[in-house]
């Protein structure tokens, strides 16, 4: 099943380039990630808490997993997950960016299909 996501480009291997120290990449990114179950009460602890990150996962040097949170309006967002990797230069994120919900991808279709309606009645 991997494998055929892999084909149809829901999972992809995802590389970046950051200039800042491993340590301090993880530290900056911390905050944007909540552990799992941060929030028991679900939509009624948003209320008293709003300040909730939208991603919950693992931040860890050897390991990083961010997952979107489910009780949120993230459904859109893909998952990751990598680790990071220091190098001379800083630090290098190397993981698999895992799957796009339909919603998003319908989205994307039609987008695509308005552009080439709108090119074609450009043209014509």
């Amino acid at each position: 099943m991997k494998e055929l996501l892999r084909r149809i480009r829901l999972i992809t291997p995802f590389a970046l380039e950051l200039p800042v120290d491993t340590a301090q990449f993880l530290q900056r990114l911390q905050p944007h990630v909540a552990p799992p179950h941060l929030n028991p009460f679900g939509r009624l602890g948003r209320i008293f808490s709003p300040t909730v990150a939208p991603y919950c996962g693992v931040v860890r040097p050897e390991f990083i997993q961010l997952k979107p949170r489910p009780d949120g309006h993230q459904f859109y967002l893909p998952t990751f997950e990598g680790l990071a990797l220091p190098t001379p230069a800083g630090t290098r994120l190397e993981g698999e960016i895992n799957g796009v919900s339909r919603r998003f991808l319908f989205f994307a279709l039609f987008y695509v299909v308005g552009m080439l309606f709108f090119l074609v009645t450009l043209i014509t």
